[in-house]
């Protein structure tokens, strides 16, 4: 018997492929038409490399969150995000989202929010009481700025998790 975290996974054939070896290179439609492609040639698995973001290098395995999803893989531009912020009115499911993923949504956008601030210069170079996360310290401009990433990683969720749920379905 094979004993480990999770059941056996049936037999079948799939492919490895980053999104962004995806023509358009990001979760949107051109992924589900991958999907229907995987599914009419008959594939059963498509592994997807890390999605959480990348090092200024671009590589997603020193990226600043191994939990956090890479935004520029979402379909929409930053400028479309904002707007959709703009307009966004929080709901049950977006408390829940940030109730389930708070340990390291927090800190990772209040980071993010004042990586922004500090124009991407090292963490090192930051004045020292900004290096480590403690709750109040972030200015109302930074806060508002941390929403706005909070936003982004719930849209990236439930994009991801749509795409999951298309390709599940076929």
């Amino acid at each position: 018997t094979r004993e480990g975290l999770a059941p056996p996974m049936p037999r079948g054939m799939g492919v490895l492929c980053h999104i962004t070896s995806l023509p358009e290179g990001n979760l949107g439609e051109g992924a589900r038409r991958f999907v229907d492609l995987l599914a009419d040639a008959g594939q059963t698995y498509w592994q997807m490399l890390p999605l959480n973001p990348t090092d200024e290098h671009g590589s997603p395995y020193a990226g600043a969150s191994a939990f956090a999803g890479n935004l520029a893989l979402l379909p929409e531009s930053e400028g479309e995000l904002r707007a959709r912020f703009a307009a966004f009115r929080p709901d049950a499911d977006f408390a829940a989202f940030c109730e389930a993923e708070a340990g390291w949504l927090v800190p990772y956008t209040a980071f993010v929010a004042l990586r922004r601030r500090f124009e991407k210069r090292p963490f090192s170079e930051w004045p020292e009481a900004y290096r480590r996360y403690r709750p109040g310290l972030l200015s109302p401009e930074d806060a508002r700025e941390a929403e706005f990433f909070t936003f982004c990683q719930y849209r990236f969720d439930r994009t991801l998790r749509a795409l999951r749920t298309y390709a599940n379905e076929k």
